[in-house]
């Protein structure tokens, strides 16, 4: 059964705040709330005059309100966030916990405030786009692939920054990852049907001047696996800083929110398998196409396609003379 949302746990006030303390932050205190318009609060408690750091580093995120108020202790300050998009109430929860957590680290009013404004830097992705709509199951079994394979090249010799910028899925470009001279075309094939793959357009398995691969993998539902919220924060972790902006950049252009619903279910990796299409690869593209003729998808059957499988080292860039094409 899913918990309340602390929210659903104070009445709104006549005036000022109602607040339930949070807990586990002892450095400052910070406060679930209510006003007296019924809003969604998340409030930490600061000594001192912050008013110049706040306003230099203040960030703007779509469907929040952020400010500083004056508390009623002299030399106190309240930082407030205030939700006024109600479909967001679920991501304004997920960050007020994650908020919570590293708070709990704090042991300055400063290191608090910082924090806040880290969060918010990250998380202003996540609410640039409206909530609302989920992924489909679909959906994330493909975008548990394609950051399987960006983990891959992320601890190769390309190192995490080119990976991520190698990473087009999100933008809807011709192929998943384009890098070197080489493209790669990402699909998710389940243990129901395992024997074929779905190609969703006559771009997909289209090249022009690069080499490219089709790479299958295999996601197995299993309770000793990963979740698309563990594998997102897993890659984001192993990222170097300057690649971690434009990680979350994507991951948000693809759909994705740090929402619970992507705590299950959970996959297994399995059976990972690369082709290099080439000459005689069976596949239908747009300027083989007669006329006229557009938005096909087909399958692949996958045991016509063993005299194209290449290692993953080669799809990595590395010698294609294990290539059996």
């Amino acid at each position: 059964m899913t918990s309340p949302l602390p929210w659903s746990l104070i009445n709104p006030p006549t005036h000022d705040l109602n607040v339930l303390l949070v807990d586990g932050v002892e450095a400052v205190r910070a406060y679930w709330a209510r006003d007296a318009q019924g809003r969604r609060l998340f409030v930490i408690r600061l000594e001192g005059d912050h008013r110049r750091a706040f306003v230099a580093g203040r960030v703007p995120v779509r469907g929040l309100d952020t400010d500083l108020w004056d508390d009623s202790d002299p030399g106190c300050q309240r930082l407030v966030l205030a939700l006024s998009i109600d479909a967001d109430v679920e991501l304004f929860h997920v960050l007020c916990v994650h908020l919570a957590s590293d708070l709990g680290q704090a042991r300055t009013s400063e290191q608090a405030l910082s924090t806040v404004l880290q969060h918010l830097r990250r998380w202003k992705t996540f609410f640039a786009n409206p909530s609302g709509a989920r992924l489909s199951s679909e959906q994330i079994r493909g975008l548990i692939a394609e950051l399987w394979f960006l983990e891959a090249l992320a601890g190769s010799s390309w190192g995490g920054l080119a990976a991520v910028r190698a990473w087009l899925g999100p933008d809807r470009v011709q192929q998943d990852f384009v890098f070197g001279d080489r493209a790669v075309e990402v699909k998710s094939i389940s243990a129901a049907d395992p024997g074929t793959v779905r190609i969703s357009s006559e771009n997909q398995l289209e090249t022009v001047g690069s080499r490219l691969f089709l790479l299958t993998i295999r996601l197995d539902e299993d309770a000793a696996g990963r979740s698309l919220n563990h594998i997102v924060a897993s890659t984001r972790d192993a990222l170097p800083g300057a690649a971690v902006e434009e990680f979350d950049n994507k991951v948000a252009s693809a759909g994705y929110q740090p929402l619970p619903d992507y705590d299950t279910p959970t996959f297994l990796v399995a059976a990972p398998q690369a082709y290099l299409v080439g000459p005689g690869f069976p596949r239908l593209v747009r300027s083989e196409l007669a006329a006229g003729v557009c938005r096909v998808s087909y399958q692949l059957l996958l045991e016509h396609l063993s005299g194209f499988r290449a290692p993953i080292s080669a799809v990595l860039g590395e010698s294609l003379d294990a290539a059996n094409p």
